[in-house]
């Protein structure tokens, strides 16, 4: 699921429960520690900085959807794995055979896969910012990436 359709469903979820419950935006202000003013923008669809997501996220008693996503990520088989599954239970290949064609396929991953970035950024300008925000920054580092890698070969 992408930010742009994550972020209104989490606006929209949290005006209903916040109806439900009968509480201003001032009240659940008051009550998860979040200004009055960010669980607005929230509730129109903008987004908030990380420690106010959860303080929301926790409040409406959902799965914590854009963390489980990343953990689901990190345990995901490589592609070496993948590829060494097939391998190993190929009927035309024995075993010895299997392991020296994967040992080519994981020397040539190695070389040839493109490294993750050594760095991380953290940008924090505003309490909020729109789903689009997002989308821009992700692409202008994506391209940074790119160029990076390219200009290291």
């Amino acid at each position: 699921m992408t930010e742009d359709r994550l972020q209104p469903a989490l606006g929209e979820s949290l005006r209903a429960e916040r109806r439900r419950r009968r509480l201003s935006l001032r009240e659940l202000a008051d009550e998860i520690d979040v200004g009055f003013n960010t669980l607005s923008r929230v509730e129109r669809g903008h987004v908030p900085e990380l420690r106010n997501y959860k303080r929301i996220i926790s409040w409406l008693g959902a799965e914590d959807s854009l963390f489980d996503a990343a953990e689901t990520a990190a345990v995901e088989p490589s592609t070496p794995d993948l590829i060494a599954k097939h391998l190993y239970t190929d009927d035309r290949l024995d075993e010895e055979s299997a392991g020296t064609m994967m040992k080519l396929i994981q020397d040539l991953y190695n070389v040839l896969a493109a490294p993750k970035p050594a760095f991380a950024v953290h940008l924090r300008s505003s309490q909020t910012f729109l789903p689009e925000v997002g989308k821009l920054l992700s692409d202008a580092l994506e391209d940074m990436h790119t160029a990076l890698v390219e200009e290291a070969r």
